[in-house]
């Protein structure tokens, strides 16, 4: 079933936020949890994307804009596992952040071996210590660009 879609139209100078994840479940969490935290920190950060379809994100890719994050489910699908999604985000955008998002922990190695140049590789749970992570990471990316 193909859910997801543009969020909503963003600005250049806002960072655009893209999650590719299979699970409906835990899409809706992240997005919901990444518009609070967004919100309550005052990043300037805007969901461009939240999806499970391929050519919706690939599409995004081709937009211009100064920053991105892309959080990336690792199992994302079998034809296109999110390391190989990841590996093609980071031919088309050098400069994006990329957040691998995974249930197997054990696959670590492979972020090293395609040479993936990621921002974190968190656990995917519905825990307040995901949640606290990926709050980390974009404080991280907001105080960067901010500069």
């Amino acid at each position: 079933m193909k859910e997801g879609g543009i969020i909503g139209e963003v600005m250049a100078t806002v960072t655009q936020l893209i999650i590719c994840e299979q699970d409906t479940a835990f899409r809706r969490f992240l997005e919901h949890n990444i518009r609070d935290i967004i919100d309550k920190q005052r990043m300037d950060m805007q969901l461009k994307l939240v999806s499970d379809d391929i050519e919706e994100i690939t599409a995004c890719l081709q937009e211009k804009a100064n920053k991105k994050v892309y959080i990336i489910d690792t199992a994302f699908r079998p034809e296109v596992n999110g390391f190989l999604l990841a590996k093609y985000i980071r031919s088309i955008d050098r400069s994006g952040a990329i957040i691998l998002m995974t249930d197997d922990i054990l696959k670590t190695s492979n972020v090293f071996i395609q040479k993936l140049e990621i921002l974190d590789y968190i656990r995917k749970t519905e825990s307040e210590e995901c949640i606290l992570q990926i709050q980390s990471d974009l404080e991280y990316i907001h105080n960067k660009y901010k500069k």
